[in-house]
């Protein structure tokens, strides 16, 4: 297996895009005719626009999230993929103050190819690889690049030949997600890009640069540890009944007009009080959703905990969730994600 190493950004001196000892090692690599991965957890170039004069970030009207700066002079909004021209002018207060921040692939790719100008850089995302064929193709073209750097698209299901070195970048973004199993997420993503690594060659290395390097995750996943993170996720998991302890039921209600929503409140808690009184089920909600806007609708949530032995008693109730014909409703059974 290689060897992990987290690296606390906070105490890169010379460079906040990439951290110094992961360039270094990278130098050393390359110096050994071996080939470099790099994963980037963000597309685009800059991941957040903001106003400097007011302070505010540059949402998507129809998603109410961020839009994400790309180096082909436009911000795309990466929920409803509205695209949008390229302007230093602030919706809110309209002064030209916007500046581009965060981290994203094409933002590290142009870093790369500074600090390593004669090496050859591959970049695979949804913006260079639309369909199956094309990556294919990109793949193929693997053995021709010094440095390959993609998105989780590269994370699982490839081997690339002389690949000694790992690098992750932007990942512990995940852990800022409002979902119990953002920790499992990141521990899969990670674990799976670091078996990238060394799989025909010895002494393979792989760096995870990090905001948050004293995060549980990191520690078992420098271990190579599952068994010690499951057992850490139960304890996390088990004073809120997530899942295993408990069977999740994600109700998502949407609706262009946010009023036709909260009509339909009333009958959802007089349904929630009536499964409560039948089983043993927790009712959260209705309330607004993590994810409060995409592409035009708001979007409000009610989940559910259900014990294990009502779970096929409560799946047959679902058939009696309040409905309305201005409201569109999503049932999500065994969810996956809460947002």
């Amino acid at each position: 297996m290689p060897k992990v190493h987290i690296l606390d950004l906070n105490q890169s001196l010379s460079n906040h895009i990439i951290h110094d000892t992961l360039v270094e090692n990278i130098q050393k690599t390359l110096q050994k005719k071996q080939r470099v991965l790099i994963l980037v957890n963000r597309r685009g170039y800059a991941s957040f626009l903001k106003c400097k004069k007011c302070n505010k970030t540059q949402d998507c009207p129809g998603c109410q999230t961020s839009y994400t700066y790309h180096s082909d002079g436009y911000f795309r909004c990466h929920k409803c993929l509205t695209v949008k021209k390229m302007t230093h002018q602030c919706m809110y207060c309209h002064h030209h103050s916007v500046e581009y921040y965060g981290v994203a692939i094409q933002k590290v790719a142009t870093e790369l190819q500074r600090l390593f100008p004669d090496k050859t850089i591959t970049r695979i995302d949804r913006d260079t690889v639309k369909n199956f064929t094309q990556l294919q193709a990109s793949i193929n073209t693997v053995d021709e690049a010094d440095i390959l750097i993609g998105t989780q698209i590269v994370s699982k299901g490839h081997n690339f030949p002389n690949l000694a070195l790992v690098g992750m970048i932007g990942v512990d973004t995940i852990l800022s997600f409002p979902d119990y199993r953002a920790s499992e997420r990141l521990f899969q993503l990670m674990t799976q890009t670091a078996g990238r690594a060394g799989r025909d060659i010895n002494d393979s290395q792989v760096f995870i640069q990090t905001l948050n390097p004293d995060h549980y995750v990191f520690k078992f996943v420098k271990e190579h540890n599952v068994t010690g993170f499951l057992n850490q996720e139960q304890a996390f998991r088990k004073p809120f009944e997530y899942p295993p302890f408990r069977a999740i039921v994600n109700v998502i209600i949407s609706a262009t007009n946010n009023a036709d929503i909260e009509k339909i409140y009333p009958k959802i808690k007089q349904f929630n009080e009536t499964c409560s009184n039948q089983i043993d089920v927790q009712c959260i909600g209705p309330k607004i959703a993590p994810i409060e806007k995409v592409s035009g609708y708001y979007r409000h949530n009610v989940f559910y905990k259900i014990n294990h032995k009502d779970y096929p008693t409560f799946k047959k109730n679902l058939g009696k969730f309040p409905k309305s014909a201005k409201v569109r409703c999503i049932i999500d059974i065994d969810a996956q994600s809460l947002l």
